[in-house]
């Protein structure tokens, strides 16, 4: 997804590289949006974790269903991965 959005943004960020943008200030551009889509990602999958708990714990042996290292480990999981990206 990352990278589909900084392909369609590609001629912004060339024209913002030929008005005198840095590297870093366009790095942080998208990196900025990457990691506002994986926190979004993460809110939402949260809230869907905390609504299916009664079915995740039956999944989870030894893990509760909000386990919050669990949770916290996944999501920053995620964000390492957005920024990857």
């Amino acid at each position: 997804m990352i990278l589909y959005l900084v392909a369609q943004r590609t001629h912004e960020l060339g024209v913002r590289k030929a008005l005198g943008a840095g590297s870093g200030a366009i790095l942080w551009l998208v990196l900025r949006q990457g990691v506002l889509m994986g926190l979004a990602g993460i809110a939402i999958g949260l809230a869907g974790a905390l609504a299916t708990r009664q079915f995740l714990t039956k999944l989870l042996h030894g893990v509760s269903g909000t386990d919050p290292w669990t949770l916290g480990g996944a999501s920053l999981l995620l964000l390492i991965v957005v920024a990857t990206a």
